[in-house]
């Protein structure tokens, strides 16, 4: 009692100990990827468990899988507010990602912007550039499960359940690219709508494609990155921001284990 104690020797005995026994280590997607590697390498790559449910696992490994297949470019945050357009697929940006939904926000003075460049006022004159551009907004098109906060700047805002929210984003890319499959059975709201999507993305330089695992869907992340895809094809420097559950969601991912 009161005796110092070795770190080093400590930490020996300590994984002898573990060495003997049969020992699992739970990841954790809120902790360090630091944490989570030497977790991993105290325990073995075979009993490190990630701590998330399968389903999480599974839309987990599909967004890295689709950041990683490169078809698409992945957007950073700053990018992502110089985009001269939005489609919102899946996702309550305000809830999930907040610096991401006020990139949202700076994103739509964009296109109203260039009516600011053709006169020769320059950007940083505010007062002059909010007085021209006045109530003018880029097009943003949100089709989430239920209404958001971001709503107040949507050019359209769609409602439906996620494999609905899937089919118009499959919708959007089959307008775009035609090469895309078909969506069949589509209602009549539905296909005007994904006509102004297509047309909105087309008509951008810049066009952002944002989702997300919160709608649990593995097929709106398919449908979003197929828009992303579709717009590649057609010559536009579109990018894709896909959002994550939790704050080392990624990078826990990219570590493997069961």
């Amino acid at each position: 009692q009161g005796q110092p104690v070795d770190a080093d020797k400590t930490i020996s005995e300590i994984s002898a100990l573990l060495k003997q026994s049969k020992v699992i280590g739970i990841g954790s997607s809120r902790a360090s990827l630091e944490s989570n590697y030497a977790l991993k390498k105290l325990v073995g790559d075979n009993n490190f468990h990630k701590g998330v449910s399968k389903q999480e696992q599974a839309l987990m490994d599909l967004t890295v899988s689709i950041l990683k297949d490169g078809s698409v470019r992945a957007l950073t945050m700053k990018e992502t507010e110089k985009a001269d357009a939005v489609f919102i697929l899946g996702e309550d940006l305000t809830n999930t990602a907040p610096m991401l939904a006020l990139a949202v926000r700076q994103a739509v003075r964009q296109q109203p912007m260039l009516d600011v460049n053709k006169l020769a006022v320059p950007e940083w004159n505010d007062a002059a550039a909010r007085e021209i551009i006045q109530d003018k907004k880029g097009p943003v098109f949100i089709a989430t499960i239920a209404d958001t906060k971001l709503d107040n700047i949507a050019t359209k805002t769609f409602r439906r359940a996620p494999q609905d929210l899937a089919r118009l984003g499959f919708a959007v890319a089959s307008l775009i690219d035609s090469s895309a499959p078909p969506v069949s059975n589509l209602g009549e709201d539905e296909k005007t709508l994904a006509d102004q999507i297509a047309k909105g993305l087309l008509a951008a330089e810049r066009p952002a494609i944002i989702s997300g695992t919160s709608s649990q869907s593995d097929s709106v992340l398919r449908a979003a990155a197929q828009v992303g895809l579709a717009l590649h094809k057609k010559g536009k420097n579109a990018g894709i921001f896909l959002t994550m559950p939790e704050c080392n969601s990624l990078g826990l991912a990219l570590m493997g284990g069961v």
